[in-house]
């Protein structure tokens, strides 16, 4: 089974992430986040996706690092900043200038998520059925 921690948290509250960021602030949003990992991390078996600020909670961290196995999806800012430039739906690109704040956000979260990493699959140079079946490939590899 595949879980994606924000929709799990859009699903449990019915509204949107953005409103959730409106309504409540950043902090709050994120103890939500951190609710939500914790409690998906309890099934067994199955893929869990992140936001990308999880990473920054150390409860996160901590309950990341009891999966089997951590998959980074790494993608430079302006890789990213190109495939996002037409969403709305993220709080925290809602700013003057993104690029700069996915340059700032990516340069506090990548050294994290390369420390808890059993693999890291570079976006920028992958496709994404390419980087499915490398995934694939590792994890029967990691397996074996």
């Amino acid at each position: 089974p595949f879980f994606d921690s924000d929709k799990f948290i859009e699903e449990q509250t019915g509204v949107s992430i953005a409103t959730i960021f409106d309504i409540e602030g950043e902090e709050a949003f994120r103890a939500r986040e951190s609710k939500a990992i914790a409690h998906l991390m309890a099934e067994k078996g199955c893929v869990i996706a992140t936001g990308g600020g999880a990473i920054l909670r150390e409860e996160n961290r901590k309950n990341i690092l009891r999966a089997d196995f951590v998959i980074y999806l790494k993608a430079s800012p302006k890789v990213l900043w190109s495939r996002l430039q037409e969403d709305r739906t993220r709080p925290l690109l809602q700013v003057d200038n993104p690029l700069t704040r996915l340059e700032k956000l990516y340069a506090e979260r990548h050294p994290l998520y390369e420390s808890l990493a059993n693999l890291t699959v570079d976006g920028d140079t992958f496709d994404s059925s390419l980087a499915v079946r490398f995934i694939m490939k590792e994890l029967e590899n990691a397996n074996s």
